[in-house]
């Protein structure tokens, strides 16, 4: 699957989605810099800068599925040249967030436009490397296991994550493949072995209820 910009594939894809979180992050910029510049209003600087943390999810998923997958395919150049940047700017934006306060915002003004500015460079190389790196090697099926870890881990400066028809449609299909190859899998026990389906049948069926607490007093199990 060979695609030159991230533009270019289905809405839901998750290099078009990646995409559209650096477009949200440089709008959260330009919002910060207008701040900044024009009036240079404490309160609102406060209000918006503590809204960058969400680089933490969107990095996450830059980190744990792009970055990875690429390295899996060989292609180790991208992950070394940004990881360690990356770690930087969380590490300065979570300085920057902790305790920040109106009256002394403005003291920070000057590190608050450096790490700014390093945000700007990385979405440059994120869409000049990163994406177009990633559209030439990653599989059909690794886009699909990216987005459905992705689901999990969070939309970072988008509202939410947007659905890709086609991967809701591998989503699905895997799961039920999975379930029916967890419920294939038996359990031995002293008498015998069953299948988890047969088990979850077993319990079903019996004409009482049971409730399993372990030894640090958690619920466990309990049969419906």
């Amino acid at each position: 699957m060979q695609i030159e910009a991230a533009d270019s594939v289905p809405i839901g894809h998750p290099a078009r989605t990646y995409h559209q979180g650096n477009l949200a992050l440089e709008a959260l910029l330009d919002e910060l810099e207008r701040n900044m510049a024009e009036a240079e209003d404490a309160s609102a600087i406060c209000r918006e800068f503590p809204k960058l943390m969400a680089i933490h999810q969107h990095y996450g998923i830059k980190e744990m599925l792009f970055m990875t997958v690429l390295y899996r395919h060989g292609v180790t150049g991208p992950s070394q040249a940004l990881w360690k940047a990356d770690d930087e700017i969380k590490k300065e934006i979570r300085a920057l967030v902790r305790d920040l306060l109106p009256t002394t915002c403005m003291e920070r003004k000057e590190r608050m436009v450096a790490v700014m500015t390093r945000l700007r460079e990385m979405v440059s190389k994120d869409e000049k490397i990163l994406l177009p790196m990633s559209l030439r090697f990653f599989t059909i099926e690794d886009w699909y296991m990216v987005y459905r870890d992705s689901l999990l881990m969070g939309a970072g400066f988008l509202p939410e994550i947007p659905h890709w028809e086609e991967g809701d449609v591998w989503c699905e299909k895997r799961l039920k493949e999975e379930t029916a190859k967890l419920n294939d899998s038996r359990v031995k026990l002293p008498t015998g072995e069953l299948t988890l389906g047969e088990l979850k049948c077993l319990f079903s069926h019996l004409p009482l209820d049971i409730t399993f607490i372990d030894k640090d007093d958690v619920l466990r199990f309990f049969s419906r």
